[in-house]
């Protein structure tokens, strides 16, 4: 199913996840065409990770 995102959304997405199994996925099998195309979100503070 990833490889079929990344196929449709082309090389200029952008992806943004957060902490979880799935980020695992995403980290493992997307490709990231640029410094700015693939984003771990933090901010929510999720699984028990946050900023204090």
């Amino acid at each position: 199913m990833i490889h079929d995102l990344e196929a449709a959304a082309g090389p200029d997405a952008t992806y943004i996840t957060d902490i979880g199994e799935h980020m695992l996925f995403a980290l493992h099998d997307l490709t990231a065409h640029g410094p700015r195309s693939f984003n771990i979100h933090l901010g929510l503070g999720s699984m028990g990770s946050s900023r204090t």
